[in-house]
């Protein structure tokens, strides 16, 4: 295994990381993509750039080099069966991540509102119709976002690929931008102090910073979505 890859989540806390490369010769992804499982301690693994991203500070997705012989009993499954696992369930992660990142700072943002009063107002910011304004949008765009990703989960279950394609791109991209808008909102009414890192809203809104360009990408499901909504041939995930 010769290589860089980048993104490599859990960095070097890792005892072994899952590698996918294309076997040198083939000419296909289906022909070629083979996974292998190459423990840290490798000497051909090397660290090449440090993890220091504006959010997800917590992954150390490092990126590594690999310069690997990788015995036959480390090789997962055979070229190209990669392609065949159902990966829907890694974009409905990410929409229930980012989903949950949208209701701690929602929580954050009632709470506040409730118990905050800015002199010389003698009742606390819930009282004010621009806080319950917002209040009310961010808590409806949220609930709408619980449905979208219980929604996409249900189908999934059900095996239908391409309902399950649909839902689990349409949970991700919306999830994802409710859960950074939810953040944006929430330190926006929490003011100055919201920036501040004893308050926990700055590292939830780095984090929801990530959500929209996560993968699939949300530009990514987009289009996905909409090409199956025209009844146009559409996949997540392409390999030539």
């Amino acid at each position: 295994m010769a290589g860089v890859k980048q993104f490599c989540s859990i960095g070097d806390a890792a005892d072994y990381y899952f590698v996918t490369g294309v076997v040198e010769g083939t000419s296909s992804a289906a022909e070629g993509v083979i996974s292998a499982m190459i423990p840290r301690t490798d000497a051909g693994v090397k660290i090449e750039g440090i993890w220091n991203a504006t959010g997800m500070r917590g992954t150390i997705s490092h990126t590594i080099r690999y310069d690997c012989l990788v015995p036959e009993s480390d090789v997962v499954g055979t070229p190209g069966s990669l392609l065949t696992i159902d990966l829907s369930g890694f974009a409905l992660g990410y929409a229930a991540v980012y989903l949950g990142i949208g209701e701690a700072a929602f929580d954050y943002m009632l709470e506040y509102a409730k118990t905050k009063t800015l002199k010389p107002a003698t009742e606390p910011m819930s009282h004010h119709p621009l806080v319950q304004r917002t209040v009310a949008q961010v808590g409806t765009a949220l609930r709408a976002a619980q449905l979208l990703v219980h929604e996409a989960a249900r189908v999934r279950m059900t095996g239908d690929k391409a309902a399950t394609m649909l839902a689990v791109n349409q949970a991700k991209a919306y999830a994802a931008e409710v859960g950074l808008d939810a953040t944006t909102r929430a330190l926006q009414m929490a003011g100055g102090r919201g920036i501040l890192k004893e308050l926990p809203l700055e590292r939830w809104h780095r984090d929801a910073l990530a959500g929209p360009v996560m993968p699939p990408s949300n530009d990514r499901c987009l289009e996905t979505a909409g090409k199956l909504l025209c009844g146009l041939r559409a996949a997540t995930l392409e390999f030539q």
